[in-house]
């Protein structure tokens, strides 16, 4: 029996795409888990603007995988998305969706924002994040909620801050596993 942990990682390269509407911190979460940073400064994402991380993982085969991630920042606006959603969602390969704990409705507009993505590369592995959990205090909604929005869309959820940082590292590597997993077992 060969040890796992002396096999060579298999190299995997995938794009994710965040979605959700504007400000629900989407640029936040991507500068938080590649660069480990935060920026109070709210800078409008116009178009799709891509990042790059690797993740070392172990796939639910027990084999391990690299990762080598292209995540892509779309722009909250879903009438103009529509117009370039295939240029946007071509090739993905899962879905990062973005909701922000003081407005209700970008929870309840997660549902069209993954059906936009899917309607061009099939069903993929989703995560929701419901963003701004450090100003929870503000909070439009409870988790009974988000739970019953991540149940009827087949999605894990974490309840997440970009800007002190939590859970935002446990939401991407829950991802990056699905996407691997897919990727993995499709070889």
């Amino acid at each position: 029996m060969e040890d796992v942990g002396r096999r060579q990682p298999v190299l995997v390269k995938a794009k994710i795409c965040l979605v959700g509407d504007e400000a629900v911190g989407k640029t936040s979460l991507i500068h938080r888990y590649v660069h480990g940073i935060f920026d109070q400064t709210y800078i409008r994402t116009l178009g799709a603007v891509p990042a790059k991380k690797t993740v070392d993982l172990v796939n639910s085969s027990g084999r391990p995988v690299r990762l080598d991630l292209t995540v892509l920042d779309i722009m909250g606006k879903l009438t103009f998305l529509q117009l370039f959603q295939e240029a946007y969602f071509h090739g993905a390969r899962g879905v990062l969706a973005v909701a922000d704990i003081t407005r209700r409705s970008t929870l309840r507009n997660l549902a069209e924002w993954i059906r936009s993505v899917e309607s061009t590369s099939g069903s993929l592995p989703t995560v929701i994040v419901v963003n701004k959990m450090d100003i929870v205090g503000a909070a439009e909604y409870g988790e009974p909620e988000i739970q019953e929005v991540a149940q009827a869309l087949g999605s894990a959820y974490y309840l997440a801050s970009a800007k002190n940082g939590d859970r935002v590292e446990d939401a991407f590597r829950r991802l990056a596993g699905l996407v691997a997993d897919r990727l993995f077992d499709a070889r």
